[in-house]
């Protein structure tokens, strides 16, 4: 792993990176990424902020070329870990093709961490602080943006290459997939070895 002195230097040593190596992920960096993206840190608490504590956001690994993972979509829970395979195959050529424009990294990632969220739940939560009922939208944004934040500042601490993704085909994901009805895609994170 790369040592990075202070948190400034890590945040002026992260960059968008789209050129994978094309070998393997161990299952170890996927799940220390995955951790950073939406682990438990103690007491309750994860390590990214949620209004009202309500950690409506989802982390799905779609694992293309992990070692000691089936290639498949796997669910995440911290802090129990990755979940048994939900759905088998490499999952990766029909992401690809729910990326908007040519985004041909989606494909040549060694895996794509999918980023969801509970839109439905997070409205209810908020209903009351906008007309229209749908202030939750506005946090579970702000919410993804901070896993992808934390998702950046692992890769780069890890020495591993990653590229948000945001630029999505929001019902095709969903049926590419099978995501349950209640959650909504919003972004890939797709990571690699440099």
């Amino acid at each position: 792993m790369a040592r990075i002195d202070t948190f400034q230097s890590l945040l002026s040593a992260r960059r968008t990176r789209r050129d994978f190596a094309g070998t393997p992920l161990s299952r170890v960096q996927v799940e220390t990424l995955l951790a950073c993206g939406l682990g438990a840190s103690g007491d309750g608490q994860m390590v990214v902020p949620s209004a009202g504590a309500l950690y409506p956001m989802h982390l799905f690994l779609v694992a293309g070329d992990v070692e000691g993972l089936l290639p498949g979509l796997h669910g995440w829970s911290s802090p129990e870990g990755l979940g048994p395979l939900l759905q088998s195959g490499d999952l990766r050529p029909g992401l690809q093709q729910a990326a908007l424009e040519e985004q041909p990294w989606v494909g040549r990632a060694a895996a794509l961490i999918v980023i969801t969220a509970d839109i439905g739940a997070a409205n209810a939560a908020f209903h009351e602080q906008q007309p229209d009922g749908k202030r939750g939208e506005r946090y579970a944004a702000m919410e993804a943006g901070a896993i992808a934040q934390s998702l950046y500042l692992g890769t780069e601490v890890m020495g591993l290459a990653g590229v948000l993704v945001g630029g999505i085909d929001d019902a095709e994901i969903s049926v590419a997939l099978d995501l349950p009805d209640d959650l909504t895609p919003l972004a890939l994170f797709a990571v690699g070895n440099r």
